[in-house]
């Protein structure tokens, strides 16, 4: 008769190990019942083969949990989940202030959807862009340790939100205004 705390031991042991070692119990104890059933090994007893069978479900369960378990730890899908929500909540936060916003801010996208210009140099308020920086449908792309100055800072629409505001380029028509070329709509001008 087996010693059944040495057997709870070495079943906690089992658990606890890698799974390369869970895989190998299983492919053991696989093993063991398919000689057992099949009479390569004469005189086993029923017990032994449920036993077997057991344990090629039991270790093999665990092998799995163990595999999965460190598939998320290298593909953490609560991260992926987060960053996609978060994506597209803020292309709908977008979508839904487009009917908002005032003419100007629509000339200034209206003029980089139709230069596909999806960054702009600016002065570090933004100018007119100012409330297209306040919603982030603009926001400012310097790399680290950048150098700028005050009146040439770099600012650029994201991705997801360029994404959006192309799916709805009819609400933003450009006509080139009547005060030159060469001018941009987010400069702020005296005239």
């Amino acid at each position: 008769m087996p010693d059944f705390a040495k057997l709870i031991d070495g079943l906690k042991t089992a658990i606890a190990t890698a799974g390369i070692y869970k895989f190998a119990i299983a492919l053991a104890c696989g093993a063991y019942w398919y000689c057992a059933v099949k009479g390569i090994l004469p005189g086993a007893e029923q017990w032994e083969i449920r036993a077997a069978g057991f344990g090629v479900m039991l270790f093999g369960f665990l092998w799995f949990a163990s595999a999965i378990s460190a598939l998320l730890d290298f593909i953490p899908p609560r991260k992926w989940i987060l960053h996609w929500l978060g994506e597209r909540h803020e292309r709908a936060r977008v979508k839904d202030y487009i009917p908002h916003m005032t003419d100007i801010e629509r000339q200034i996208i209206g003029y980089l959807l139709t230069k596909n210009q999806k960054m702009f140099v600016a002065t570090l308020d933004g100018g007119h862009a100012m409330p297209l920086i306040s919603q982030q449908i603009i926001v400012r792309a310097l790399g680290p340790n950048q150098v700028f100055d005050h009146y040439n800072v770099p600012w650029v629409i994201p991705d997801n939100i360029w994404r959006v505001l192309i799916e709805n380029k009819e609400n933003f028509p450009y006509e080139q205004p009547c005060y030159g070329d060469g001018i941009e709509p987010w400069h702020k001008r005296n005239f």
